[in-house]
């Protein structure tokens, strides 16, 4: 099975976030396209948790709620309720539009997927500077790891993917995350952290001739 991913949406929310906003893309285009599943003027998907794992086995339950939160607080999606019947708890999904801008912006289209999103829709999230609609990432921070408790800035963590692969930084992330757990430790600056520890494992331009040696307390990935 392949998974799918929009690069400018890993880069900036992260890889997680990036595998199941593209899922919720897909469905809620293929909804728009046959008038399915239309609430308020939006397209919805959605899925039980028991079927969320066997879609993205990968992940374990606790996982999948917790990159559903991710995309949630980021505001990538929005979640509701929306069946009539008030026993039915199944949680409908749908994008918002700082991730239609994005993918009007060039996202990724699978080959049977529908033409993207039309670029007449007003973008909260542009890449343009100048622009007076850009949401205040300076002061966002995220929390980040297995343990959500790795504490960057939006605007570190794209620091990091600008110097580093992001499969690397998102490693990273995670050994950092078992980490604190493991020792209890506590760091004023976990950018200066990662930085550091990327720089030791990942140097830049430089070719490894041997193995990082394994950091003690540190969980491989």
């Amino acid at each position: 099975m392949e998974f799918h991913f929009n690069a400018e949406m890993a880069k900036l929310f992260g890889i997680d976030e990036a595998i199941f906003v593209h899922n919720v893309v897909y469905w809620i285009k293929k909804n728009e396209a046959n008038g399915k599943n239309i609430f308020d003027g939006k397209a919805w998907t959605y899925n039980s948790s028991k079927a969320l794992t066997e879609l993205f086995p990968f992940w374990t339950d606790r996982q999948i709620q917790r990159v559903i939160k991710n995309c949630r607080d980021k505001g990538l999606i929005e979640t509701k309720q929306l069946s009539e019947n008030k026993r039915d708890r199944t949680l409908y999904y749908t994008v918002t539009e700082t991730v239609k801008c994005i993918y009007a912006n060039g996202g990724m289209v699978e080959p049977k997927r529908v033409n993207g999103f039309t670029q007449t829709r007003k973008c909260i999230y542009s890449t343009d500077s100048n622009t007076n609609n850009k949401p205040d990432r300076e002061s966002e921070t995220l929390a980040l790891g297995e343990f959500e408790n790795v504490k960057i800035t939006q605007v570190e963590l794209d620091k990091l993917n600008n110097r580093w692969k992001s499969e690397q930084v998102a490693s990273m992330i995670e050994n950092l995350s078992g980490y604190l757990v493991n020792t209890r430790k506590k760091y004023n600056n976990h950018y200066a952290v990662l930085l550091n520890w990327l720089k030791k494992d990942f140097p830049e331009n430089k070719p490894t001739s041997k193995p990082a040696a394994k950091r003690k307390g540190v969980q491989e990935i």
